[in-house]
């Protein structure tokens, strides 16, 4: 459930992919014939090698969106729904997106903060301490919303239950109520002095939905849907489906053995950092807002929900920081936001690059490092192609 060694063998292959892989020259010959006439020859070259990963990985199910610096989305889509069936994958296919789910809660989160019901500096027993009570946790007066959105609470995934029990490999069909993360919350024992250093936390992600819940007195999946998903036109992306939506949902089988289907985790209040269900159509169209956001953010300073890297901290490398939901990485060609997720039976990459105003959205029906890494290339790729674009329009 948690992707931190995903993001860290990600942003190695990132790095290493800018400064020794010669295609990612913005000069180099095969860049420029990739980047030459109408964009065909690019998106030949994303099919590709998206169909080569299905095949080498032996993925059950892959749907991909490419956002383009001119508007445009292409999707990819391959395998079917479940193996020895034959309704295929589409972009409006649904996947459990795993920790990508935290940058949903990040824009959640963002927009209670800039419409003024939560202050993130301020201790979290300012709003825990209505639903602690008595056994109200004093350690919790010294870390802020801001430190969960940082993963810098000193809050362990272990400290969340759901967690703790919760077996490498295997589906969560329990759920988490809110009186068990009350429960682990009372329980916890977190040190003095404000902010911890970095520890990745979906626990603490757990706690941020939580303390939403609080301010706007609605519970998540209504937050979900209120500041996200009908203002950017994604219906399916939720927390629970509907009959239509687990008819389109795609069988996830364990990345241990590609072969063994397993399901979809039930995580209840654990859901805000692990288990938000979505398709590559809905989140290529909020990549498509993010971008425009960023581009707005870029020329004007205007600030808009979907700017959530106004409050960074370093990670666990130096080539890693982290903000409200959303991981930075940086090479040659410019900085890449994304977040991944890597769950039991389901994988996703969700990535933009600001400055060249791309990005790609990829999710599928088992998991494993590779898949990020395919992702992070074929972005790279993007950015030194609209880089070269941009040279050889300025020449």
């Amino acid at each position: 459930m948690i992707s931190s060694r995903s993001i860290a063998l990600a942003a190695s292959l990132f790095m290493l992919a800018a400064c020794e892989n010669p295609t990612a020259d913005p000069v180099d010959p095969e860049i420029e014939a990739l980047s030459s006439g109408d964009g065909s020859a690019m998106i030949g070259h994303v099919d590709a090698q998206l169909r080569a990963l299905v095949q080498r990985e032996d993925l059950p199910s892959l749907s991909a969106a490419i956002v383009r610096s001119d508007g445009t989305v292409e999707y990819f889509s391959y395998g079917t729904l479940e193996r020895g069936q034959d309704a295929p994958v589409k972009e409006d296919t649904l996947f459990q997106i795993a920790s990508l789910s935290k940058l949903l809660t990040g824009v959640v989160t963002n927009s209670l903060i800039r419409s003024g019901q939560l202050d993130p500096d301020a201790p979290a027993t300012t709003y825990l301490g209505s639903v602690l009570g008595a056994q109200t946790n004093a350690s919790l007066d010294n870390i802020t919303t801001q430190h969960l959105l940082n993963h810098r609470a000193g809050i362990e995934n272990e400290d969340c239950s759901l967690y703790s029990k919760r077996e490498e490999g295997e589906a969560w069909l329990d759920g988490y109520s809110r009186a068990q993360l009350i429960t682990d919350l009372r329980e916890l024992s977190l040190p003095d002095g404000g902010a911890a250093d970095f520890s990745y936390s979906s626990c603490g992600y757990a706690v941020v939905g939580l303390i939403g819940e609080i301010v706007s007195g609605q519970t998540y999946a209504e937050l979900l849907a209120a500041r996200v998903t009908t203002k950017h036109d994604m219906p399916d992306t939720a927390v629970v489906l509907n009959a239509d939506q687990q008819s389109r949902l795609a069988t996830p089988y364990r990345k241990d053995d590609r072969q063994v289907a397993t399901q979809a985790s039930n995580m209840g209040m654990g859901t805000p950092g692990s288990a938000v269900y979505s398709s590559a159509q809905d989140l290529a169209r909020l990549q498509t807002a993010q971008l425009a956001a960023y581009r707005e953010y870029a020329a004007t300073g205007e600030e808009t929900d979907l700017i959530l890297s106004k409050r960074m901290v370093k990670g666990h490398r130096e080539d890693l920081r982290f903000g409200t939901g959303i991981i930075e990485l940086s090479n040659e060609h410019g900085t890449i936001y994304l977040h991944d997720g890597d769950a039991d039976g389901f994988a996703s990459l969700y990535a933009f690059a600001p400055e060249q105003d791309v990005g790609i959205v990829m999710l599928t029906g088992s998991g494993g490092d590779i898949f990020v890494e395919t992702g992070l290339e074929l972005l790279t790729l993007l950015m030194a192609s609209e880089n070269a674009a941009m040279k050889s329009e300025g020449s």
